[in-house]
């Protein structure tokens, strides 16, 4: 059965709007593939991950959400000097590090292989390293977002990233409270079934 006038006009007013939405979205992609966000989309879809219409919300293979909203203009990265006053307002959040000093969280970056920073602005937001042969063994440590930031999916980019660029490494630890287990199995990591060791010669 063939299209009526009345129909063939109604279809390209039906086209014409389907132009016009995508006009829209693809304008917003444009603007979205700007930011840190956009960049952590686009790393993701090469990933094989999927974002899902144009509120770039995230899911990875398992189902989990994350991201951050369409506003903040978050950037990371492995090679943005760090200088020890940036990063002591983060360590002071921590129970594990609030006592370190400039000089020495000054010598812990000059001294890691692998730091990464995540910035908004000229503000150290997030911040994570790794201590690596870059074959065999990295163990990533000092993973910490700035208060006011967590929760909108800093943390889960910079692992994200560091896992990106460690993946040709046999094999990745990390030690995190009980409470933490959870988010990091999410990300594919596991339970270590052998203990941990640790001595303190300081």
């Amino acid at each position: 059965m063939g299209f009526m006038f009345e129909d063939l006009d109604v279809y390209q007013k039906g086209m014409d709007l389907v132009d016009q939405v995508t006009a829209r979205a693809m304008a917003k992609v444009k603007s979205v593939a700007r930011s840190f966000l956009g960049r952590t989309i686009l790393a993701n879809i090469a990933a094989g991950f999927r974002v899902v219409g144009v509120e770039a919300t995230m899911w990875d293979a398992r189902g989990h959400t994350f991201g951050a909203s369409m506003d903040e203009t978050l950037d990371l990265s492995f090679t943005r000097a760090i200088g020890g006053e940036d990063l002591l307002p983060l360590f002071r959040q921590t129970y594990w590090a609030p006592k370190r000093s400039v000089d020495q969280i000054e010598g812990m970056l000059h001294n890691s292989p692998i730091v990464l920073g995540a910035w908004q602005g000229r503000r150290l937001i997030g911040f994570a390293r790794v201590l690596t042969d870059d074959v065999y063994r990295a163990v990533i440590d000092d993973i910490v977002v700035d208060e006011p930031f967590r929760g909108r999916g800093v943390g889960t980019a910079m692992v994200k990233a560091l896992l990106e660029r460690l993946k040709h490494v046999e094999e990745i630890f990390l030690g995190c409270d009980a409470k933490e287990v959870r988010f990091y199995e999410k990300l594919g990591f596991n339970r270590a079934k052998n203990p941990y060791m640790r001595l303190r010669p300081g």
